[in-house]
């Protein structure tokens, strides 16, 4: 039989052991046990479909890109947010799945330590293509005048719009996205009222884009 750890944000169809270390939830006819794992890193955001609205139930799922034996999945809530916490830090391939919709995948994707990501997927009826090997990792230290920004939040938008994923800078301003390759549109939102930061980037070659994002200027 193989074990699953699933995220659930409701408490409805959870039992728990005597000894409180193992929570179980039923879903299909299929027994799933949850085991605590002890981590900083997080995974949320939300299923939309091609309307913009909210998909409840959408089951989303990582994967360790390794191949190393380990799953994690959680349902969408009714307003189609859903989060993953207690993740260790790895490379991850991340599904969002429903009936009547195409599956929503990002191929790879690369989770430092005590970080928390945000993956916003829209769903289609459309049959979508296959993945593409490797990666595109968006690094660098983000800056205004010169100083490094702390906390804004750095986006990549992907072609179709299908999904967006996105990160926080840290307290030295540094930014971290590990994507599949493709075209994708960056949103830098420094926190600051302005308008958000936009710029097209081509990262069809797997590699390393270092400091690709425009430093801004002013107050």
């Amino acid at each position: 039989m193989k074990f699953v750890r699933i995220v659930s944000t409701s408490k409805s169809g959870i039992g728990r052991t005597p000894t409180g270390r193992c929570l179980v939830l039923t879903i299909a006819m299929i027994g799933l046990c949850v085991t605590g794992l002890a981590s900083e890193s997080a995974l949320s955001g939300q299923i939309l479909d091609q309307n913009g609205e909210p998909i409840p139930r959408a089951v989303i799922s990582v994967h360790k890109a390794s191949g190393e034996r380990f799953d994690v999945a959680t349902i969408a809530e009714a307003n189609g947010l859903y989060s993953l916490d207690h993740l260790p830090s790895g490379e991850y391939s991340v599904r969002a799945e429903h009936p009547g919709f195409a599956t929503v995948s990002l191929g790879r994707m690369r989770l430092p330590p005590d970080t928390h990501l945000t993956w916003t997927a829209t769903m289609r009826v459309a049959q979508l293509g296959l993945e593409e090997p490797g990666s595109s990792d968006l690094l660098g230290v983000l800056t205004r005048n010169g100083r490094p920004v702390l906390d804004a939040t750095v986006c990549l938008v992907e072609a179709s719009q299908k999904w967006r994923l996105c990160t926080r800078t840290n307290n030295l301003g540094q930014y971290f996205l590990s994507v599949q390759p493709d075209l994708y549109t960056v949103t830098v939102d420094r926190g600051d009222g302005l308008a958000a930061q936009k710029q097209q980037l081509d990262m069809r070659a797997a590699g390393v884009y270092r400091d690709k994002i425009e430093p801004s200027s002013g107050r």
